[in-house]
């Protein structure tokens, strides 16, 4: 694996899929000291309780989600601010 800092840029709530999991799992047995992980996610609606990071070189970070009945300014200025966010981070 690589020495930098690997960033997983995810729009859609973790808890919702399976497969970024597991990945985050099988990353957190083989990361070395140097390494770290930040995942950059949207926040789930509460139904299932949130995602804990395997390892404790694994950052995650939830920005709020984007809701299908919000207006679509809100909706835009939302999209913009996730990606910008996840841009500087």
């Amino acid at each position: 694996m690589s020495k930098g800092p690997i960033v997983i840029i995810h729009f859609q709530p973790l808890e919702y899929y399976p497969p970024i999991m597991n990945t985050l799992q099988y990353l957190a047995g083989r990361l070395t000291d140097q390494q770290t992980v930040y995942v950059i996610t949207t926040k789930h609606n509460n139904i299932l309780p949130a995602f804990p990071s395997p390892h404790p070189r694994i950052f995650i970070k939830r920005f709020p989600g984007i809701l299908k009945n919000d207006a679509l300014w809100k909706r835009m200025l939302k999209y913009i601010w996730y990606h910008s966010l996840s841009f500087f981070q």
